[in-house]
């Protein structure tokens, strides 16, 4: 079986100074998350990845095909690109908001890994070119949501034909437990006000605790300025490789997510699983799908106070915090390796006999 996947935003942008929130708004896990998901088909499967080389990344790789960017809408929809999938027999789109999804549509059949759980920031008239184009073709043999909050959102948008959940998952194999030292509770995400990192701070207030919080972005002087005021020990690294950032959830004591909005799954919270962290996260779409009430902490959102006491809690209840550690880590090799991502993908997307013949 030979099978396509489009995923036309695979990185940041490298056409410096379009957009001034270029390597902002842009996720940069959609790259790694895409070729682990490649490599975990290609035991089932002949795969190929396409993608626009709008994103293409300064080193090239030879696991995805980029193809020529003819029209960029905004930094918001993904551009239409030149692509030829035509030998696939299967074909997976990520997410429906997308031209290159689109444009294969009239002729070609396929199935959609949905994760989008909201509508972005797209004018009205747009939301409907996408929603109506889609159901007047009726080419997408099936929507597989990611999550919980995906899968609601397409039964509200009255979409009928919509298949089993199958989540994201995380390498196993290279973010993986190394027993060291605890120094630090670690916050990982991109400095924006939805992330929800000025919370977090004043929730660490009065804490003798040293905080550590990668990422970059536009809030980074209002944090460092909060920090300071409140006298909260941070330390803020940039963006960092993966195996630092392994390093890094293996050194903390446990991963705080403290988003203030729906997010459309939760890597952070998998790859700090994958190292035997457990994580406080927030009640919102996308990381309360992973977490189970024995593998971490949910707190409400935008509450100082709600995530201050889970911190102490979590902080001093060595023996608690070994049994969310131990949990977390059995949950993510049980349901969220790459490899059983994988397996379930093929599963569904072969159980469409009928699909070939339709």
């Amino acid at each position: 079986m030979k099978v396509g996947i489009i995923n036309p935003i695979m990185c940041s942008s490298n056409i410096k100074g379009l957009f001034k929130y270029k390597r902002l708004h842009i996720k940069t896990d959609n790259y790694f998350s895409s070729v682990m998901l490649k490599k975990a088909l290609q035991k089932y499967a002949d795969v190929k990845l396409v993608s626009s080389d709008f994103y293409k990344p300064e080193i090239k790789s030879k696991n995805v095909i980029y193809g020529k960017t003819k029209y960029y809408l905004s930094p918001i929809v993904a551009p239409i690109f030149d692509f030829n999938l035509d030998n696939c027999d299967k074909i997976i789109a990520v997410d429906f908001l997308q031209p290159a999804t689109l444009k294969i549509l009239k002729t070609k059949k396929i199935y959609i890994w949905q994760d989008l759980n909201h509508y972005p920031r797209f004018p009205g008239k747009q939301i409907f070119f996408f929603l109506k184009r889609l159901k007047r073709y009726n080419n997408v043999i099936k929507f597989i949501p990611k999550t919980n909050a995906a899968k609601e959102f397409l039964i509200k948008n009255g979409f009928k034909n919509i298949g089993n959940i199958i989540s994201g998952g995380v390498d196993t194999n290279l973010f993986k437990f190394q027993k060291t030292e605890s120094k630090f509770i670690l916050s990982v995400g991109r400095l924006i006000k939805e992330k929800g990192h000025h919370i977090l701070i004043k929730a660490m207030q009065g804490l003798n605790i040293r905080l550590v919080i990668v990422g970059d972005g536009p809030e980074k002087l209002n944090l460092i300025k909060l920090s300071k005021k409140l006298n909260v020990n941070v330390e803020f690294l940039s963006s960092i490789n993966k195996h630092k950032l392994c390093s890094l959830y293996n050194k903390s004591y446990f991963t705080v997510f403290p988003s203030i909005k729906g997010e459309t799954f939760g890597f952070v919270v998998l790859e700090s699983f994958a190292c035997k962290k457990t994580v406080i996260t927030t009640d919102i779409p996308g990381p309360k799908d992973i977490i189970t009430s024995n593998t971490g902490i949910i707190v409400k959102p935008n509450d100082v106070y709600s995530l201050h006491k889970a911190i102490i809690k979590l902080f001093k209840n060595e023996k608690l915090r070994k049994q969310l550690e131990n949990n977390a880590y059995k949950h993510v090799k049980k349901y969220y390796d790459w490899n059983i991502v994988a397996k379930s993908l093929i599963k569904e997307i072969s159980s469409d006999c009928n699909s070939d013949n339709s």
